[in-house]
Parts: structure tokens; sequence; C-alpha cells
């Protein structure tokens, strides 16, 4: 899966793909142990178990944002930009690192014998256009584009024909029956969410049996 928005945000910034691993035997174990819940922090515990926590994460994020004083607040500026009319600049800046994280991930999988196969995920905030139009204002960003990044990636992608599926649609017809496809407090996909990708998936390349 790519992560419009974050992944077009992060990779710049990030390293070398990794040589991949040998494809694991059927039943086989995991290389890694899961973490040790001691381990966790109580911060990533509240997230997963508190309804409270999570209403006040939001709110919390929901005010910095709007203030400014959001750690984080440059990067989400410069994610939502993307999905404007006046995002074309950043997103071709960005779009070299994401094109050569596509070749070397490509060139890796092809080592092993895989074909690589993209799925396009849109962030939550793009799932109708007044959902969007929110996100564009708390920045001072106006002129919505939702699909912006999908189409530059797309086109990045059919340049070095690899196969991709933007999923965008079917995740916004479910977002349309009125439940949406994230989790409720994060970003993620629900199973709802995942089911709409696997539909999109099916109809992009055909069932497991076909190919």
């Amino acid at each position: 899966m790519f992560f419009l928005g974050n992944d077009l945000t992060d990779n710049p910034a990030a390293g070398p793909v990794r040589p991949l691993g040998s494809v694991p035997a059927a039943g086989a174990r995991p290389d890694r142990a899961p973490p040790d819940a001691a381990g966790i922090s109580l911060q990533a515990h509240l997230a997963g178990t508190s309804a409270l926590w999570a209403w006040l994460h939001i709110a919390w994020t929901r005010a910095t944002v709007a203030s400014g004083l959001h750690p984080d607040v440059d990067k989400l500026k410069r994610e939502a930009r993307l999905f404007s009319t006046s995002g074309g600049t950043a997103l071709a800046a960005l779009a070299g690192a994401t094109d050569r994280a596509f070749a070397a991930f490509e060139a890796a999988t092809r080592a092993r014998g895989d074909e690589l196969r993209v799925a396009l995920i849109p962030p939550n905030f793009t799932m109708n256009l007044a959902s969007l139009e929110r996100r564009l204002e708390s920045f001072g960003l106006q002129a919505p584009d939702p699909d912006a990044p999908a189409r530059a990636v797309m086109a990045m992608l059919a340049a070095r024909d690899i196969a991709a599926c933007d999923t965008s649609a079917s995740l916004r017809a479910a977002d349309a029956t009125g439940e949406s496809p994230y989790l409720r407090f994060d970003a993620h996909l629900n199973e709802r969410g995942h089911i709409a990708v696997a539909e999109a998936l099916s109809a992009c390349f055909g069932t497991a049996g076909s190919g």
C-alpha cells in the first residue's frame, strides 16, 4: 500500500530501500517476535484502549493545528497542500524521491521473483469535498483537488510499467454509505476500509486465482 500524502512527504527523508527477505514458507513463524507488552508506552496503550483519551487527543490536535503550535504543523500543512490546486509545485518537488523509491522497490521485488503491485490509499480527510475543504481551511489553503496526488503517482507508476490500483473511488463509495472506512480515532483503515480496498484490487487486478 502506498499512502497518498504522508508517503509522498516522508520519502525525501527516507533511507534507501533495503533488500527484501525471501518469501516465508507457509506456516512459518515471523522473523521478529511481537513487542513485549511491558515495552509499550502509556500513550500507545491509551490510544488503543481509551475512547476518552482519543477524544482529548483529537481536541488537542485541532486546537494546536489551528494555533500553529502543533509539533508537526508544517508537515501536516505540506501534506494538505498536495490536495489543493496550489500544491502542484510541491508535488513535483516530492515526485523524484518517490519515483526513485518505486524503482528500487520494484527491482528488489523482481530480484526475489515477485511482481510489484501498488495500491494507492488516500487520506481520510479526502473522502468528501466538505472534509477536504475543512482540512485546507485549517491551514489557510483553498481550491481542493482531491485526486492530484493519485494522478501524479499513477502516471509515475505507469511510466515504469508497475501495476497499480487507485482505491480512492472504492473508499469514497464506502464512506458515502455513512460507514467510514477509517478508524474513528485514527487515520488508518478499519474493517470496512480493508473490504473496500479488497474490492478495488479485485476490480483492478482480478480475483486471486485469475493471475
